[in-house]
């Protein structure tokens, strides 16, 4: 009885081990068929991984499928990309997907491009989730990565009928790109604490929901209405742009760090005052309605100064005397025009005005001088003794003055009108 019954347990320990075996075995490895991969684009993508032609993709096979594309398509279903477990990065591109919410399930899931890639919602909580792009999509309604702790870049770019984003915790975002969802109404940053870089669009009637941003140092803003957003949760921001928006100088008092300032196409509601970003120094500001008058006193650490086509009459530069470079062009600047107060000054454009005098005396250090379409009468360079390129084409009634040594005569690049009047002076002769 005895001997029976150890035939019997060792029976059944085989029985166990080889069981136990091919169970591992089929845990191994994924059958690529239709009831696990229902898309015949999928299958044949996944074909190319089985390389001994079985049918399956064994546990080494499978660590080769840690990227898929789906290009060009019109439709693909991603049911049962779950199955492979070292899939890190999916490319969806000009293809409506079926089935996107397969995508929650990818456990590895760090990257996600859906350009042009057409499905109305997604909900990720995918835990290795770093970066994330959707451009184009003209189904989605709303995308939830709330809970993506790792998630580090996103980017939504003309989704015509987004309505709502929701990053809610995810801690550890840096970047984010919200441009051209006309109709995206809510955005959600609660608890996003690392984000330092934000681009967004501020449509009508868009609610952003946030608390302190204390990394964030970068603020891109379009179609700003100088209401919905508060300024006062991002004290450190040092960079700041503004796209066909309304700038008011209020927003400033929760700058104190801004170092660079860019305005596209925007206009305040009364002549802008600047004169509290001490730490400014690169000014920007094109097509814009700001008022007649650019008052720069305060602004003591400002090297470069580009303020161009904002029909700006008069310029005050204070103790703006740290400037290297200076665009003025396109506005409506008339008659003298000083800049002797510019030591530092390198390069000077003031292309497109009706000036009728430029004084540079005090300008040692200027290299590059465009003063092309003004009304100039007199220009004297003489003490410009470093300067290489002097553009003042279309000035007719021009007499110019300007320092050339002998030795660098042919290293200088002046152009003027046939009708202009030059005189070169140098330490040893004069004409």
């Amino acid at each position: 009885m005895k001997k029976l019954n150890c035939k019997i347990l060792l029976l059944f320990s085989i029985f166990l081990f080889c069981f136990g075996n091919a169970v591992t075995v089929q845990a191994k490895t994924t059958t690529i068929s239709k009831k696990n991969f229902p898309d015949a684009y999928v299958r044949k993508v996944l074909k190319k991984y089985d390389k001994n032609h079985d049918g399956r993709l064994s546990n080494k096979e499978q660590k080769k499928v840690d990227e898929l594309t789906i290009n060009k398509r019109k439709q693909v279903d991603l049911k049962g990309i779950r199955k492979l477990k070292y899939l890190s990065v999916i490319n969806l591109h000009k293809v409506k997907v079926k089935n996107a919410t397969e995508l929650a399930h990818v456990k590895r899931l760090e990257y996600l491009d859906a350009r042009n890639a057409n499905f109305p919602y997604l909900r990720l909580k995918n835990a290795y989730l770093k970066g994330f792009e959707v451009d184009d999509n003209s189904q989605l309604l709303s995308v939830n990565l709330s809970g993506c702790s790792q998630l580090k870049d996103v980017t939504f770019i003309d989704n015509k009928r987004l309505k709502n984003l929701d990053f809610h915790n995810c801690k550890r975002m840096k970047e984010l790109t919200d441009q051209g969802n006309t109709k995206l109404v809510k955005v959600n940053v609660m608890g996003a604490s690392k984000l330092s870089r934000w681009e967004m669009d501020l449509c009508k009637g868009k609610k952003v929901q946030m608390n302190k941003l204390e990394d964030l140092w970068e603020l891109k803003l379009n179609n700003y209405d100088g209401l919905n957003f508060d300024f006062s949760k991002t004290r450190r921001i040092s960079y700041l742009y503004f796209n066909h928006s309304i700038v008011d100088d209020s927003t400033f008092k929760w700058t104190p760090n801004l170092s660079t300032l860019e305005c596209d196409e925007c206009k305040s509601i009364k002549p802008l005052n600047i004169s509290k970003l001490g730490n400014l120094y690169y000014l920007y500001a094109f097509k814009c309605q700001f008022g007649s008058s650019l008052d720069l006193t305060g602004l003591k650490n400002l090297t470069e100064l580009s303020w161009e086509d904002n029909a700006t009459k008069t310029i005050s530069f204070g103790n703006a005397n740290q400037l290297k470079e200076v665009c003025l062009d396109g506005n409506k600047f008339k008659g003298d025009m000083n800049f002797g107060m510019l030591r530092k000054l390198e390069e000077l454009s003031v292309y497109d005005n009706a000036l009728t005098s430029i004084n540079t005396n005090g300008c040692p250090n200027l290299r590059s001088l465009c003063c092309t379409e003004n009304k100039l009468l007199t220009l004297d360079l003489r003490e410009c003794k470093k300067i290489r390129i002097c553009d003042a084409e279309k000035n007719p009634n021009l007499e110019l003055f300007i320092y050339c040594d002998a030795n660098n005569y042919y290293d200088r690049m002046i152009s003027y009108d046939n009708t202009a009047i030059i005189h070169y002076f140098d330490a040893n002769y004069e004409d």
